[in-house]
């Protein structure tokens, strides 16, 4: 497997920086899944999850080095290095299933009776309420529930 190195960072303190084989992040244009080689790109980061793994060889299992919920920010990929600018990161440690799970309900009422004007919002609240409480239940090993 072929490694390039991430560094992500937000405004205040570096949160990572290590050789990976892969990252996964959503952007404005989707979600990316980047590798050793990948295009040259800048793009705008949606809040959401973001995943870095590290995997010995092709048939190893992948050591997943960082799942962190971020706000928004920038990536900047090279063939060879990635880097992270977030707004703002949350870590699974810091992150509370139940508080997120709630979060979720309460993000899925505002859409279900939010006006045509705020739906965007509203949607927007419900994919970030709904990664942090992904990241927030893989990170203490609970299978995230579908049922809310």
């Amino acid at each position: 497997m072929k490694f390039f190195e991430i560094l992500v960072v937000t405004a205040e303190t570096e949160i990572f920086c290590g050789m990976v084989t892969k990252v996964v992040v959503g952007t404005q244009g989707g979600e990316l899944g980047i590798y050793a080689g990948h295009a040259p790109l800048l793009a705008i980061l949606r809040p959401g999850s973001l995943r870095v793994e590290r995997r010995k060889d092709r048939r190893g299992s992948a050591e997943r080095c960082l799942e962190v919920v971020v706000h928004g920010g920038f990536i900047e990929v090279q063939p060879n290095r990635v880097i992270v600018l977030a707004d703002a990161i949350e870590r699974a440690a810091d992150l509370d299933v139940a508080k997120t799970a709630q979060a979720v309900k309460l993000a899925k009422s505002m859409l279900s009776s939010s006006k045509d004007s705020q739906v965007d919002l509203a949607m927007a609240t419900l994919e970030l309420e709904l990664a942090r409480y992904h990241v927030a239940c893989r990170g203490k090993g609970i299978m995230p529930s579908l049922k809310f």
